[in-house]
């Protein structure tokens, strides 16, 4: 090959796999029949989408890294006094779930953080605020219900077993998942008409209002709020975190699939 002369197959190949997606658009334009030709070829044209699909995931992080980065010199302050939680409370990371047990998308979004912090389970600490919507009947009471289980050291299993069965929420299911949890019945029906409970709900719907939430699931990750319903965003999100923190990359496991994109339902 002459180094002083690039042929158009050339400058096509070397701006593909290099992934400079402007380059290569710019040389589809200038060589069509050459490009035609040259994606009659299925390992070809395969090729040049992987390039492509690696150059579009690379802007996408680069996105993601200023989006943090804005955010972190904005990032919203929390009341997480008294919350239950779960994970370590010396963890960097501190995830904020605003949720309604009467929404379907929380129970996914719940599922994703419990695989967030399993990933994570020294880093990575999850904190629940109540959320109820106003046209759910029984939204109040079941928040209530997980604050009175969470008196008796089973806020978790309480929160599980409500989205279990959220299409029975009432009085009579929580006082049959207190009897399934091995709770103290006559304490937890005693629980769930304390009115100081009752405040704690309305307090965090009122902080959850202030910030300008309209709907449930909402996260917020060490202030950050992250308005993706996807794994794979809570967990880039907190693998940058970690990369500021620790001042290197964390090494990147093979991520899962995403699943089709959700939205609050609430």
């Amino acid at each position: 090959m002459n180094p002083g002369k690039v042929s158009a197959r050339e400058s096509l190949l070397a701006c593909v796999f290099t992934s400079t997606v402007t380059t290569a658009v710019l040389s589809i334009l200038f060589f069509p029949p050459f490009f035609q030709a040259y994606l009659e070829n299925d390992r070809h044209a395969s090729q040049i989408q992987n390039a492509l699909d690696r150059s579009m995931a690379a802007a996408q992080k680069r996105s993601e890294r200023r989006d943090v980065d804005y955010q972190l010199a904005h990032r919203t302050p929390l009341n997480l006094e008294g919350c239950p939680s779960t994970g370590m409370r010396s963890a960097p990371i501190t995830v904020t779930y605003f949720l309604d047990y009467e929404c379907r998308n929380c129970v996914k979004t719940s599922e994703q953080l419990t695989k967030l912090c399993a990933r994570w389970p020294d880093k990575v600490r999850i904190v629940f605020k109540a959320f109820p919507v106003s046209y759910h009947p029984h939204a109040v009471d079941s928040a209530v219900a997980a604050l009175a289980a969470e008196r008796q050291g089973a806020f978790l299993a309480m929160k599980d077993y409500l989205f279990q069965h959220q299409e029975e929420l009432d009085f009579k299911l929580y006082l049959q998942a207190a009897k399934h949890l091995k709770l103290d019945e006559e304490t937890f029906k005693k629980d769930l008409k304390d009115p100081i409970l009752l405040a704690r709900v309305r307090q965090d719907k009122e902080e959850a209002t202030r910030l300008g939430i309209t709907g449930a699931p909402t996260v917020y990750i060490n202030g950050i709020l992250v308005s993706a319903y996807r794994y794979i965003h809570y967990q880039d999100v907190v693998q940058i975190l970690l990369e500021r923190r620790e001042g290197e990359p964390v090494s990147p496991d093979l991520r899962p699939q995403p699943s089709e994109s959700e939205t609050p339902c609430c």
